[in-house]
């Protein structure tokens, strides 16, 4: 699959920082031909976020971001119900603040687990959701 097919005219991505790219800032980089991001959110506002993406950007194509060591399967089951087109994904082993007030906070050692478990489980359920595997092109 091309950018051009989801319908991205300018291979422009604007990044999904958690409490910056929101839904009006992604939406506004969709509606202007360019990769619109929502960043990683809690939970509890995950799915109103993206919703109000989707009708932000008036049919243009999103992304949403997972920031793996605060990303959960509620988070990704969003994104399939939702239909966005584009994921994308970022993991650091400097990781280990705080996401939107939650009070979580992890260590080295429980992000190692996390982002092996993360990347397995988000692989997973993409597959079962979708019948399988992607072709290659």
């Amino acid at each position: 699959m091309r950018l051009k097919d989801v319908g991205v005219r300018h291979p422009v991505m604007q990044v999904g920082m958690p409490g910056i790219a929101r839904a009006e800032l992604a939406a506004a980089v969709a509606r202007a031909g360019g990769i619109g991001t929502v960043g990683l959110t809690d939970q509890s506002i995950w799915e109103q976020t993206l919703r109000a993406a989707i009708d932000l950007a008036k049919g243009h194509p999103l992304c949403a971001h997972l920031l793996l060591p605060f990303a959960r399967q509620s988070h990704v089951d969003v994104i399939l119900d939702l239909e966005i087109p584009m994921v994308s994904l970022f993991w650091t082993e400097q990781s280990g603040g705080r996401l939107d007030g939650t009070g979580h906070s992890t260590t080295k050692g429980q992000q190692s687990v996390r982002k092996r478990s993360g990347i397995s489980g988000l692989r997973q359920n993409l597959e079962r959701r979708t019948g399988g595997r992607p072709e290659p092109e």
